[in-house]
């Protein structure tokens, strides 16, 4: 799909598992905007929290 983008109708919450061991946990927010956010976090459990807490805000 080189090339081809798609545009986000709303926020994108997604999390990513550490590359290397004793690294964080990335829980990530992709805005429409194109604007990021990312917070580390030690267990997956906290970055789910995390990403279900930021789901539930309103938009900014």
């Amino acid at each position: 799909m080189k090339g081809r983008t798609k545009k986000l109708l709303g926020p994108a919450y997604v999390i990513y598992p550490p590359p290397l061991h004793g690294l964080p946990f990335l829980a990530v927010l992709l805005k429409p905007d194109g604007s990021v956010l990312a917070r580390p976090f030690f267990s997956v459990d906290e970055a789910i929290a995390f990403n279900n807490s930021a789901s539930e805000q309103p938009p900014n």
